[in-house]
């Protein structure tokens, strides 16, 4: 039986898979998550402008800026306990998820979106891990940093030493 956080990760791999296959992406304004990402895709601005984004990818990558910035010592210093890596695992999960459920994107801006959250994923599974947890939250920091330089966001502030 699949949980909620496997069904997004495994929709989300898929889409990768499919992405870096070489089929195109049909144009038009509506889209799945079944097709997302392409290992030859990097993250670029919009003909050199950040994306605009929605309402729905600002709340949610603000309340990871949230989350993550409550713990960032602890993270920056290897004092973080592991059982902690796991809460804040499951938090930066439940903000995925309400992204994927919301999302309403063009799909040239979704795909770009898809570059900035799979290494959020990959975090969010290294956390869960337990092997080395602090690559994880490093790898969710990095991702959420770069998620700033490429969408417009009021406000945003990169993840860092002054959180």
């Amino acid at each position: 039986m699949f949980s909620k956080k496997n069904l997004v990760s495994s929709v989300l791999a898929i889409g990768l898979v499919v992405g870096s296959s070489g089929v195109a992406y049909a144009a038009s304004d509506e889209h799945s998550h079944d097709g997302h990402g392409s290992g030859d895709v990097e993250l670029t601005l919009n003909a050199g402008k950040k994306w605009p984004g929605d309402d729905s990818l600002r709340k949610a990558m603000g309340e990871i800026r949230t989350v993550m910035a409550s713990r960032l010592i602890e993270i920056h210093e290897n004092r973080l306990p592991a059982k902690e890596y796991k809460i804040l695992a499951q938090s930066v999960q439940g903000q995925i998820d309400y992204m994927v459920e919301n999302c309403k994107l063009p799909v040239a801006e979704d795909e770009q979106l898809h570059i900035v959250l799979n290494p959020i994923i990959e975090g969010i599974e290294a956390m869960e891990e337990g092997a080395n947890p602090r690559s994880g939250a490093v790898k969710i920091v990095k991702a959420h940093n770069a998620y700033g330089k490429y969408f417009n966001h009021p406000g945003w502030k990169p993840l860092g030493k002054n959180h």
